[in-house]
């Protein structure tokens, strides 16, 4: 994946606040570089703001970029990942916020950065949305609002980093303070585990049980041995 492109990841997606209910889980990704410079390639990418995905149990391992890059969005919750020997662990920024005064993203029909807009078409404030992602629907239907000086709703409110394992990486966790303070949680993650897979050399990413991954609360490893292509 990925070979030969930048600013692209192997799972992709962006620009939609409604993308709710999506889950990137127990996924195998490895060994993604390009011939590009640029803005790199990735793993899981969430990329302009994309918001309430559900990341969690993936195994990523040799990624030249970041493992999961987070862009923004809201209500993103990624938890239980294997992160190993690349770039970043986790990058994350506040975009809806600092790149508004450039006009992205905006209230112009039709333009892919208009958020509300496709908020909108999908009657997120109507049932069933109402009920079943009372966290989108409590977003105003209102750019004035949204977009006024210290408003908190282009933050990336309502995300979850938790029980994250980083082994080997150049960084484990890269953004700034502003963008964590905005998360709903995060804990329990262990940015460079001494001991982590189960026998890496021979291809068996699954968690050791001497790992230190396994003290952490409520840690769940990804169940790497189903992983990939079945019968």
């Amino acid at each position: 994946m990925c070979q030969q492109t930048s600013d692209a990841g192997a799972i992709y997606s962006g620009r939609d606040w409604g993308a709710r209910g999506n889950q990137v889980q127990y996924n195998y990704l490895h060994d993604i570089s390009s011939v590009f410079v640029g803005y790199g390639v990735h793993g899981i990418y969430l990329d302009d703001c994309l918001s309430g995905i559900l990341v969690q149990g993936n195994v990523l391992s040799k990624i030249t970029g970041h493992g999961i890059l987070h862009g923004g969005g809201r209500d993103n919750v990624m938890v239980n990942n294997i992160i190993a020997h690349s770039g970043e662990g986790i990058a994350a920024d506040s975009r809806c916020v600092d790149w508004l005064p450039n006009g992205t993203p905006n209230n112009t029909p039709g333009d892919s950065w208009n958020l509300l807009e496709k908020l909108a078409n999908v009657g997120y404030q109507q049932e069933p949305w109402l009920s079943k992602y009372p966290a989108c629907a409590a977003i105003p239907n209102d750019w004035a609002v949204v977009s006024a000086s210290g408003s908190h709703w282009l933050k990336p409110e309502g995300c979850v980093f938790e029980r994250n394992v980083g082994a080997g990486n150049a960084t484990f966790q890269s953004g700034d303070a502003t963008t964590y303070a905005a998360y709903a949680s995060i804990k329990d993650n262990l940015s460079d585990a001494t001991v982590l897979f189960v026998d890496e050399a021979g291809g068996n990413l699954a968690i050791s049980a001497s790992s230190p991954a396994m003290s952490l609360p409520n840690f769940v490893a990804p169940p790497f041995a189903d992983m990939g292509v079945g019968p």
